[in-house]
């Protein structure tokens, strides 16, 4: 009977609330038309679209953006001949982010360039058969960008820039051409009639695929680094450096040069390299030439008349001549075939 009692008073209870939550709220609405509750679009993301309106042009634009902000396209852009696709002003604007939105920014004959400007951000679009450079900016993070058949280079940048995740090809001049102080990673470049990718000056690039570029693959200025790339079938130099640079990890087919080290203080480390002419080219001195393997090519590893390189632990298999070596620089015993077996030497260079 107790137990039954305080079951009864717990339910009670507990409708008791129920009605209390029911009953709790207003049912007729303030008076005057329902206002929105919500924030909208542009205050979550304010952005301004690309049109006659909002960024008119002028006789060398066909749009221009004056101000700093967040840009996008609501539609193709068509050129004229004569002008830019889009121009961000430089000094006015300040910093400039333009997203293409999936939409192709096209040239005609006579056009100029696709996108220009100062500190302009450019993402997600192709920019195609511009009469001169595909995207040409002073700086910024350039991503997810289809450059094809402009006149000009495909993306050309002064100094301090990203470029990540492009497709450049079959553009009139340079793939990518930037200056130091930037980063290029997880691009490919091919078909370009200049280089590939030109980085002139300190920077890195890093992860790209380099394919069939008359002017050579990748070309790194002072104290860059170009790791993990793959190249085939670029003549000239698969890779060109200077002074201070780091190359490492790439993989290297079908070029004259396979590597060529034009300045000092240069590793040159892990690099596989097959076919051409010559494996490694070393020009000037104090460079180290250490692990990297070589094979088909008509000469392995060139250092002469350069001197004071120090050579170590590189294979050479199917060449005409293996080691090409000046005698001023310092070199790991070169073993062959008939004493590879044996050979402990921890410096050893091998040939066979």
């Amino acid at each position: 009977m107790r137990s039954g009692f305080w079951l009864n008073i717990v339910v009670s209870l507990w409708l008791a609330g129920a009605v209390s939550v029911a009953l709790g709220g207003v049912l007729n609405p303030p008076p005057g038309p329902v206002g929105p509750t919500h924030k909208s679009l542009t205050e979550i993301e304010p952005r301004i679209a690309v049109n006659a309106t909002n960024t008119p042009g002028d006789a060398t634009n066909i749009y221009k953006i004056t101000q700093p902000g967040s840009y996008y396209l609501a539609g193709n852009v068509l050129g004229e001949a004569g002008k830019n696709g889009i121009f961000a002003s430089g000094g006015l604007a300040g910093e400039v982010t333009l997203d293409l939105n999936g939409y192709t920014v096209r040239g005609v004959s006579g056009s100029l360039r696709g996108i220009a400007g100062g500190t302009v951000n450019v993402h997600n679009g192709t920019v195609d058969q511009w009469g001169q450079d595909g995207v040409n900016v002073q700086r910024g993070i350039l991503k997810d960008l289809h450059c094809t058949f402009n006149g000009g280079h495909g993306i050309i940048a002064t100094w301090g820039v990203l470029v990540s995740h492009c497709v450049v090809e079959f553009n009139g001049a340079d793939g990518i051409h930037v200056a130091d102080v930037s980063r290029i990673e997880a691009c490919v470049s091919k078909g370009n009639t200049g280089q590939g990718i030109h980085l002139d000056g300190a920077g890195t690039v890093t992860g790209c695929v380099v394919y069939n570029n008359d002017g050579g693959g990748i070309d790194a200025g002072l104290a860059s680094q170009v790791t993990d790339c793959t190249l085939f079938s670029n003549p000239v130099a698969g890779i060109r450096v200077t002074n201070g640079a780091r190359v490492a990890d790439n993989q290297i087919t079908a070029a004259t040069f396979g590597i060529l080290v034009a300045g000092s203080g240069t590793r040159v480390l892990n690099n596989s390299i097959s076919g051409g002419a010559t494996g490694i080219v070393v020009e000037d001195d104090g460079n180290r030439i250490d692990g990297n393997s070589i094979n088909g090519v008509t000469t392995g590893i060139l250092a002469n008349p350069a001197t004071g390189n120090l050579i170590i632990r590189n294979s050479v298999t199917g060449a005409t001549t293996g080691y090409d070596l000046a005698a001023g620089n310092a070199v790991g015993p070169i073993v062959g075939v008939a004493t590879i077996a044996i050979d402990e030497h921890p410096h050893a260079n091998y040939e066979h």
